[in-house]
């Protein structure tokens, strides 16, 4: 008996809890699908079913994995609401994601609260959104960084591409906030995102906050020296644009990290302290600078 099978058959006594059972590898985004009262089986991208073109933002799969415990969230497809839920099961030690999907369409209490069904996808669209996406600055937030840096590691592998990241710290940043006020502060970072998304445009590059004044660039398709050459016009804008602030100029500067994942095969705390321990570098450099931080 094989993993899925295993795993369906442990769950039959539960199975009006689904419609579709899956396991899903979050790193590939690859899924085995199976109909429940059914014996099909499917191997296809996990977003194909929800008919994306690429990965959800709010992977629930991956939660799940990094977290190893279960997660839900809800997804809409075809006038549909459908819950799922994620959860880590371990079998011959191995760990699988199973995600169980449930149409929750008739009496869910989303539609009998009065909400539309035309606006039904919106509502669930940026609930998943809130869940990624950095409130104050409009970018990614560390939760995404977490769990969608694997999957573009394991793309770059996959296509035989480049893929870097740039770590960017503002320097001195609690003197702005403690000279100025932290409003001040957060319309600084909310322009400096701005600047750095100009730099850094690109199909498939993006943005997070890591935390504070500090942003993790993923850059797929850049090898090191395009990354390098990237932060290093980066760090030149930034230093010789002022910010307005209550009729004041005030001059900033950001010391990066440019760091090529090509090939690497790393967890990504271990991954973001090697960052960490770089910035701590380039301070001690004088900061203003870029530096590069081979694995």
């Amino acid at each position: 008996m094989d993993a899925i099978d295993q795993i369906v058959d442990r769950l039959s006594i539960f199975k009006n809890l689904y419609d579709i059972i899956r396991i899903v590898d979050p790193v590939s985004k690859k899924a085995i699908a199976c109909e429940e009262n059914t014996s099909c089986k499917i191997v296809e991208t996990c977003f194909k079913f929800w008919e994306k073109e690429s990965f959800c933002k709010n992977c629930v799969s991956m939660r799940a994995y990094r977290e190893k415990d279960t997660s839900i969230k809800l997804e809409y497809k075809d006038d549909k609401v459908y819950i799922t839920i994620a959860s880590p099961v371990t079998i011959d030690d191995k760990l699988y994601i199973v995600e169980m999907l449930k149409d929750i369409t008739t009496g869910s209490s989303i539609l009998n609260n009065g909400l539309h069904v035309h606006n039904v996808e919106k509502f669930v669209m940026e609930m998943n959104n809130k869940i990624v996406i950095d409130e104050l600055l409009g970018v990614y937030n560390r939760r995404h960084l977490m769990e969608r840096l694997p999957a573009d590691m394991n793309e770059s592998i996959s296509n035989n591409q480049p893929i870097s990241i740039i770590a960017l710290d503002v320097d001195l940043f609690s003197y702005v906030n403690q000279a100025y006020g932290f409003k001040s502060g957060d319309k600084i970072l909310k322009e400096l995102v701005q600047i750095v998304t100009r730099y850094t445009e690109g199909e498939k590059n993006w943005i997070a906050r890591f935390g504070g004044d500090k942003l993790m660039i993923v850059l797929n398709k850049y090898n090191l020296q395009a990354s390098y050459i990237l932060a290093e016009n980066l760090r030149q804008a930034i230093e010789n644009i002022g910010f307005v602030c209550d009729s004041t100029l005030v001059k900033i500067t950001v010391s990066l990290s440019v760091c090529e994942l090509t090939g690497a095969k790393i967890d990504c705390d271990k991954l973001f302290q090697i960052i960490k321990d770089s910035m701590y570098e380039v301070k001690s450099q004088g900061r203003n600078r870029t530096i590069i931080k081979k694995l």
